[in-house]
């Protein structure tokens, strides 16, 4: 991203630090105090397990840097409040890097809605993310419960802020989640989870995610009072940028939608994803030159709705709020 630049990896395996100068050709810290401490420094990114994120980035806030957290920006509302507070007191910018704002099929149906081409009112909306298999590679994912891993932490974050900005400024009336926990070797794994979520719209919408199925369900299925739209797949930015170019995607892997109307069904082309444009408005922000994309406030958002589905899990009751 223009003006925005890597400057440092912070390691404490010698290994891996040998692997990020050979391949990024950037500096490497061996503690995020080392990190602080280099003026040269001035975004931190907090891409640690779930469970860090919020002590790494109040460190990096007191210490005046901007910071920038991987999702969720924390496991519970308290600590993303001191956050948020931290960081309005030292004036400097605390963000989440909610990326699946800038997926393609999300802003194909963003485009829909503006456009009414559902009808005026939306009355019933899924989403769905279910595959098959846990992150073997990192056994913090495979705690649920105690370092905010498993599916249910991974995308119902990303589906959430997606779900509160399509449904923006409606309130939230209650909320309910089931989750379940089958894996024989992994018991604190969530392997299917549930979440009802009803609106003052008498809109209900419902999230699954799931790490133990071989066969999904529409990534969006989205229901207004004239038409229905369903999206199957999902956006094909993340796997383009693990084979090394992001942008590399063809149209082919970006897959279609269908509008369901009682005039027919209409073939809706996905636009291009745009993940680029986070980085871009945080420098930009920095420079002073925009306002900040994913606020504090909206992140927060999610969690307090994750936060309620937690409880809601572990109570087996609808939890009714305004919010």
């Amino acid at each position: 991203t223009n003006n925005l630049s890597l400057y440092g990896v912070v390691s404490r395996r010698p290994e891996q630090r040998e692997i990020i100068i050979k391949e990024q050709g950037c500096k490497v810290f061996n503690s995020v105090e080392d990190c602080l401490s280099d003026p040269s420094v001035h975004v931190i990114v907090v891409a640690s397990s779930n469970n860090t994120h919020a002590s790494i980035a109040l460190q990096a806030l007191k210490a005046k840097k901007h910071v920038i957290v991987e999702k969720p920006i924390a496991l519970n509302v308290a600590d993303a409040l001191e956050m948020e507070r931290v960081a309005k007191e030292n004036k400097v910018v605390l963000t989440a890097f909610q990326n699946r704002r800038w997926d393609g099929d999300f802003i194909t149906l963003q485009k829909l809605i503006k456009e009414n081409k559902l009808g005026s009112q939306l009355q019933w909306i899924e989403m769905s993310w279910r595959k098959y298999g846990v992150t073997v590679s990192k056994p913090w994912k495979q705690d649920t419960t105690a370092n905010g891993g498993g599916r249910f932490w991974d995308f119902a974050s990303h589906l959430l802020d997606q779900l509160l900005i399509i449904t923006s400024p409606s309130r939230i009336t209650s909320i309910y989640c089931t989750l379940s926990y089958t894996f024989p070797t992994l018991p604190n794994t969530d392997t299917h989870a549930l979440l009802i979520v009803k609106f003052d719209t008498s809109l209900t919408a419902v999230i699954n995610t799931s790490s133990h199925t071989f066969h999904d369900k529409p990534h969006y299925l989205v229901c207004g009072d004239s038409a229905t739209y369903i999206r199957e797949g999902f956006d094909p930015q993340e796997q383009s940028m693990i084979k090394g170019d992001i942008e590399a995607y063809g149209e082919s892997e970006m897959g279609v939608g269908v509008l369901k109307s009682v005039g027919g069904n209409e073939v809706v082309t996905q636009m291009r994803g745009e993940w680029w444009r986070f980085y871009a408005n945080v420098a930009e922000v920095l420079e002073g030159k925009s306002e900040l994309c994913v606020k504090p406030s909206e992140v927060i958002r999610v969690l307090k709705v994750i936060e309620f589905a937690l409880q809601s899990a572990q109570t087996g009751k609808v939890i009714e709020t305004d919010l």
